[in-house]
């Protein structure tokens, strides 16, 4: 039974859009996440007599540390430039990794192929 090249590079297609989808979906919660724990600081803070400056209400102070603002305006980005950037990271850490396990394959190849005994 032989593996065909276009089997192999079927599943590596699969395997890539896998990854590199996966990957950014699990940045992106990492990312809400962390935002999600600034908002709970802040929110504290605000609500707090000792965060509020002299003269300034709770809805003025989380204006100013922005909670009120989306995910992405808060990195002064929108959410397709995100997407795509997360996605072309992820799809250039996908390229490196297969690489680095093309690479591995020949030189293991090629080093096996030394102790073979060829008995002709």
């Amino acid at each position: 039974m032989t593996i065909r090249r276009k089997g192999l590079i079927r599943l590596w297609v699969v395997l890539s859009v896998i990854w590199t989808v996966g990957f950014s979906v699990y940045q992106f919660k990492m990312w809400s996440d962390e935002w999600t724990v600034i908002d709970r600081l802040a929110d504290q803070n605000c609500f707090s007599e000792d965060g509020l400056n002299s003269g300034q209400t709770t809805d003025q102070c989380l204006d100013g540390a922005g909670v009120r603002k989306n995910y992405f305006d808060r990195d002064h980005t929108t959410a397709g430039a995100w997407w795509s950037e997360m996605l072309g990271i992820s799809f250039a850490i996908d390229l490196v990794v297969t690489a680095l396990a093309i690479g591995t394959f020949f030189v293991l190849r090629w080093v096996l192929r030394g102790f073979r005994n060829d008995e002709a």
